[in-house]
């Protein structure tokens, strides 16, 4: 099944984060963050496959790799 993205669903993805972090208690290393953003994005897409979710941490990737200096 494919799990279409569109501005509604960045603005749900973005309005539950900003109401994440005045829960946050911590201070982690970055595998937390990855943790928030993950809990957040799962809740929007239930029952993702693994194919699914190996093509949001392909996206993850590409957009680290194209704003970081070598």
């Amino acid at each position: 099944m494919e799990r279409l993205f569109s501005p509604q669903i960045f603005k749900t993805l973005l309005k539950e984060l900003e109401e994440r972090k005045e829960d946050l208690k911590y201070i982690g290393d970055i595998s937390d963050l990855g943790n928030e953003l993950g809990q957040v994005i799962g809740r929007q897409y239930p029952k993702m496959t693994d194919i699914e979710i190996n093509e949001l941490m392909m996206g993850i990737r590409h957009g680290i790799s194209v704003t970081i200096k070598n």
